[in-house]
């Protein structure tokens, strides 16, 4: 074994030890959102430890950056702020034999003038954003190319955009030989306006298997030279998948280089399942070698239907998008799921459905007879039904997905959002 997964196992032994022994984890709520008082807080903290920021906008950061050193830290909205941080962090370990790691959870972080949002040196635990808004870097949202090791980065529920510096600088960059980044997930979430690849994992012997996950992301507007996804041969997995792309919306795409001009690139394996692309100007939507598996039944060409892509609104009013992912929901980024208008609750006294999400059958439960309408996420209308008082509706014959429930019993109305497993 390496002598990471030596180290990795050592950091998370001694978190947990920090954590539920002689060292509790605090959270702690920033007075104020400004350089020293954020630079202070993650000073003092202690390994574990969360900080909450107020609302507002840090100034302009870049005489040097936020570093976290041997610890692992969490950055997180207060409950009802809106932080906007103007700075990028810089997470390193300064002995072998430990680890460090940070996490954003509710901030935006406006990058302008700025090469990176996080860049690591050494080795990282994890990279998190959450629920975040991520713009204007000139290069990478995540950098290193000085033979460090990640085990984890994850964006999830994230806003990224106005990124990227050229097939010199992804989105996400694993750069330099035995650079590594152990797993890196990107779920639920909408990237556009890219001038770089979204990845790039380079050769590297620190793991046996380095992974990519993109899974129900709309990705919009990203012009690059050679490809969206490089995969270095020599990222030494062993089995299964390197890169795996399913539930996303690709659009927009500009891949200029003639030399490669293919949306994923490398001898790695990768699988690409349930995914859309529209306007994507290469010469081969996909590469078609023996190292990429295409899923052709569920991978294809169309329109999604944007509602107003100039402004960024990307909500998709193509129904055959809906319900279409691999876990019955729509293809892309759900918050992009159109917003049910012609169906709207009045009162709901006396009126329960459940449970929610269902499998087979739905109870409703009223002690009069009720009339149950089905709709789908688009408002039309699937069925009506007459159930007995505190009865039981089938649902049985409903594909997975989203659905709007209208019940109306003696007189009282109510509407809820079901999910259909």
């Amino acid at each position: 074994m390496s002598k990471n997964y030596f180290k990795n196992l050592l950091a998370a032994v001694t978190l947990t030890l920090m954590l539920g022994g002689t060292v509790k984890a605090t959270t702690t709520t920033l007075a104020s959102l400004d350089s020293t008082t954020l630079a202070t807080a993650m000073s003092n903290a202690t390994s574990g430890d969360t900080l909450l920021l107020p609302s507002g906008t840090l100034p302009y950061y870049n005489s040097t950056n936020f570093g976290v050193t041997n610890k692992i830290l969490t950055l997180k909205a207060a409950s009802g702020a809106s932080p906007i941080i103007r700075g990028y962090f810089k997470i390193n370990t300064s002995t072998i034999t430990t680890h460090a790691g940070l996490s954003f959870i509710g901030i935006e972080l406006s990058l302008s003038s700025l090469n990176y949002a996080v860049q690591f040196s050494d080795s990282a635990s994890i990279i998190k954003f959450k629920d975040c808004k991520i713009h204007g870097a000139s290069r990478s949202a995540i950098y290193s190319n000085n033979q460090s090791v990640v085990d984890s980065v994850i964006f999830d529920n994230c806003i990224i955009y106005n990124m990227g510096g050229g097939d010199s600088y992804p989105l996400i960059a694993a750069m330099g030989t035995n650079t590594t980044m152990g797993v890196v997930k990107v779920v639920n979430s909408t990237i556009y306006n890219i001038k770089a690849p979204l990845l790039k994992f380079n050769d590297s012997k620190q793991y046996t298997a380095q992974k990519a996950i993109f899974n129900h992301c709309t990705i919009d507007s990203v012009n690059t030279g050679s490809v969206l996804f490089l995969i270095a041969k020599n990222t030494y997995i062993t089995s299964g998948d390197s890169l795996i792309v399913k539930n996303c919306i690709f659009s927009h795409i500009g891949v200029t280089s003639s030399l490669y001009r293919k949306i994923v690139w490398g001898q790695a394996l990768s699988n690409i399942s349930y995914s859309r692309f529209y306007q994507v100007t290469t010469a081969t939507d996909v590469d078609t070698s023996v190292f990429v598996t295409i899923n052709s039944g569920s991978v294809s060409k169309a329109n999604p239907t944007y509602a107003d892509s100039v402004n960024k609104d990307f909500t998709v009013n193509n129904s055959a998008f809906l319900n279409a992912a691999s876990d019955g929901l729509i293809i892309g980024d759900p918050r992009w799921t159109p917003t049910i208008t012609k169906v709207t609750s009045v009162a709901d006294a006396g009126i329960n459905v459940f449970p929610n999400p269902v499998v087979d059958v739905l109870n409703i439960a009223s002690d009069k007879q009720s009339v149950v309408d089905i709709y789908n996420v688009l408002g039309a209308k699937i069925s009506t039904n007459t159930v007995d008082a505190n009865g039981e509706l089938s649902v049985s014959g409903l594909k997975s997905g989203v659905y709007v429930v209208k019940v109306q019993s003696g007189g009282e109305t109510k509407t809820v959002q079901i999910i259909k497993k």
